[in-house]
């Protein structure tokens, strides 16, 4: 019979990361022992990251005119969000 981990902890042994999770904190934590493998109620292969998604625009006084993925000679501003979270990582302005 088979573990019910057993491709998780075949990655493990291969150096892959590896991830459990517990449901009263709500998060995925790193495996870092085999131990781990019992203290979590789910485990898995760590996903890779999503990438940041970048827009540029042009921002005129205190309006945004039309956010996009590529760049034209007009866009003076650069917004970076987290892959990940959605979040706003970083604005710059382009001259």
């Amino acid at each position: 019979m088979k573990h019910k981990h057993a491709e998780v902890l075949h990655a493990f042994v291969d150096g892959i990361e590896c991830e459990g999770w517990l449901e009263y904190s709500e998060k995925w934590f790193s495996i870092t022992t085999f131990k781990d493998f019992d203290t979590f109620e789910k485990v898995r292969i760590k996903p890779e990251p999503k990438p940041d998604t970048v827009l540029f625009g042009y921002v005129s006084k205190s309006d945004i005119v039309g956010l996009h993925k590529l760049t034209n000679s007009f866009d003076n501003i650069k917004l970076t969000y987290d892959g990940e979270t959605g979040e706003l990582k970083s604005a710059e302005v382009i001259k």
